[in-house]
């Protein structure tokens, strides 16, 4: 199968998570780390010890942040871009404003929303695999999202969220105006069971 037709493999990492800027409006966190052993479930290869090497990531492509993996529907709440570290690529993300953001924004304050989770797709020749020993190298991986995960689901325990600063708060943590047709309780524990479903 090639890689593009192939799903999309999530690895969830943990971590704090860091909301800058101005009324906490930019995430920043370690996306991928690497030289991090873990124990997957690998699409291709099933229950593996995976590592991404230093650069696995393309860090000149765009990146998305999404409210959990899609599952149905895909929920961005943020773009930003990816830089490598000698221990990671870590990814700086400008929130959408309003709506769903807002209350992601609000969870990360609370510290309800603190990993991150990468989905991607190993590129043609950018993983190598030992059967024997079950382990696989991802030396060149493209990067489809990054979700906000709660951090007890992740596979990698140094991704995380590092910031978020300067929010406005309202009722539940956000600046989301109430009168705006929703039902705020079913929809924050909706969302808040998207963001800790892998």
């Amino acid at each position: 199968m090639a890689a593009e037709d192939s799903p999309v493999e999530t690895r969830a990492f943990s971590g704090p998570l860091e909301l800058r800027g101005p009324g906490g409006r930019t995430v920043h966190g370690l996306a991928v780390p690497y030289g991090a052993p873990a124990r997957v479930n690998s699409n291709d290869y099933g229950p593996v010890m995976e590592q991404f090497e230093r650069g696995a990531v393309n860090t000149r492509a765009p990146s998305e942040l999404l409210a959990g993996h899609p599952g149905g529907l895909r929920l961005p709440v943020g773009t930003g871009t990816l830089a490598e570290r000698s221990d990671g690529a870590y990814g700086t993300w400008q929130l959408n404003p309003g709506g769903l953001a807002d209350h992601v924004a609000a969870m990360i304050a609370r510290g309800e929303a603190d990993g991150l989770s990468v989905g991607f797709n190993p590129l043609p020749g950018g993983s190598e695999f030992d059967a024997r020993a079950r382990h696989v190298i991802r030396r060149r991986v493209a990067i489809d999202h990054v979700a906000l995960v709660d951090r007890a689901l992740a596979a990698y325990p140094s991704a995380k969220v590092l910031s978020l600063r300067s929010r406005a708060e309202c009722w539940c943590g956000c600046d989301m105006p109430r009168d705006a047709g929703l039902d705020w309780p079913a929809a924050s524990a909706r969302i808040r069971r998207r963001l800790v479903t892998p």
